[in-house]
């Protein structure tokens, strides 16, 4: 096992304690008893595991705890009422984390009746938020309602430091967690700062990633993302949510422009003539302007 695969163990089995703490003081109490600051804890043990998990790869970990983190923000935002009935259920769920971390780390998979289990505990969550949440739409819906609402676009540059090299991460865990919170395009490798080779520091950071990043999570768990490296990236991430719905509301009134008619005159220039398709008669011309046309290609693309 890695050193940073044992601090990642260690850090969980604290945020598992830190919640079986919590859960067993609330269980004990009348649910009026329960203060904000308990759920609270709860809360930031789960999005602490789900962060945790996100850089390592660890898709299952993060859907779970990503579903349990969910009900848990709607009860501190007071938005569902905590029960008797929802305590017991989280004793469930924090016992199922710790069984599912100690498979996921070993590189193992659930057994038939471990995934059923994990299934009806995950079915037991969404119909707390169901209930309370009837507009909640899985992600299916979300991209069928996508023409409807906005979703939050960001656009995330990010430039490893030698320190970060030295540090053994990896960059594209980083990436892969982002992409199961929300949704990744655009990626691109930029290499425009490789310097000649007679420059090259072996270790120095040359390279940096940009994507462009919807998400409907707030802005601070995006952030979270990168708390394991923010000391060894340098990391921009900007709202552009307003110029993509420009772009795109150029693009749709591009569907708008004049279309010439045959009888229009038509200006000779003394240029040869590119060849016409076979059914040339028959068509129209749009005229364009071609910045305007880059855009709707980059956005195709």
């Amino acid at each position: 096992m890695t050193e940073e695969l044992e601090l990642f163990c260690e850090d969980m089995d604290e945020q598992l304690g830190i919640m079986e703490e919590t859960l067993v003081d609330m269980s004990e109490l009348s649910i009026e008893e329960v203060d904000s600051e308990m759920i609270n804890k709860l809360f930031r043990a789960m999005h602490t595991m789900k962060g945790n998990a996100g850089m390592f790869g660890f898709d299952d970990v993060v859907s779970f705890a990503h579903v349990a983190e969910n009900l848990l923000d709607e009860v501190r935002n007071e938005k569902i009422a905590l029960t008797q009935d929802m305590v017991d259920l989280f004793l469930l769920v924090n016992d199922h984390s710790k069984e599912l971390i100690d498979i996921t780390v070993q590189e193992d998979k659930l057994d038939d009746d471990q995934l059923e289990h994990h299934n009806d505990l995950l079915s037991q969550l969404s119909i707390f938020l169901g209930k309370e949440a009837p507009t909640t739409v899985s992600k299916s819906e979300q991209n069928q309602e996508q023409e409807e609402t906005t979703i939050p676009t960001y656009l995330i540059e990010i430039r490893p430091k030698k320190s970060f090299y030295e540090s053994d991460m990896d960059i594209f865990s980083i990436v892969k967690f982002l992409g199961v919170i929300g949704d990744i395009s655009d990626l691109k490798l930029e290499d425009k700062d490789i310097p000649t080779i007679d420059k090259i520091e072996e270790k120095d950071g040359y390279l940096s990633i940009s994507m462009r990043y919807e998400c409907e999570e707030p802005f601070e768990d995006i952030q979270a993302a990168f708390d394991f490296v923010k000391d060894d990236i340098e990391l921009n991430i900007s709202n552009i949510t307003k110029q993509v719905e420009s772009i795109e509301v150029e693009a749709k009134e591009e569907e708008k422009v004049v279309v010439q008619t045959p009888e229009q005159p038509k200006t000779t220039t003394k240029s040869k003539p590119k060849p016409k398709a076979k059914k040339a008669e028959k068509s129209s011309s749009l005229r364009v302007d071609s910045a305007k046309v880059d855009q709707l290609i980059n956005l195709i693309s």
